[in-house]
């Protein structure tokens, strides 16, 4: 199992305000135009979330050299070293399973307090 990234929620809030003063500074608030603007900040850090999975990362170089045209001796062993980095990366994540409640701890306990600052 995979260890949960931390997801900083005032970050993406403060986001969606400042998106949606920017575009609606004059009109009355409206639930659904700030709704969208949460949405849309929660897809950004979910996809910056996932961009910083190892294992996901790997994924996305062995599809970047196999959709190539024509591929050359020097991508086919650049392949190999891929597919050996997901395979570690795997089995390191197999090895060491964190359980669902633990990872939400950890992803609460390494968010900024508010009191702190």
């Amino acid at each position: 199992m995979i260890k949960a990234t931390a997801i900083n929620r005032t970050a993406i809030m403060q986001e969606a305000w400042a998106n949606y003063r920017r575009f609606n500074a004059r009109l009355p608030f409206c639930r659904r135009a700030f709704g969208e603007e949460l949405s849309r900040a929660w897809s950004k850090a979910k996809l910056a979330a996932y961009k910083t999975c190892p294992i996901n990362r790997a994924r996305a170089a062995i599809a970047e050299v196999e959709n190539k045209s024509k591929l050359t001796q020097a991508d086919y062993a650049r392949l190999g070293v891929l597919r050996a980095a997901l395979r570690a990366h795997q089995e390191a994540a197999e090895a060491a399973p964190i359980s669902f409640a633990k990872a939400k701890r950890n992803t609460i306990a390494e968010q900024p307090s508010a009191r702190a600052a």
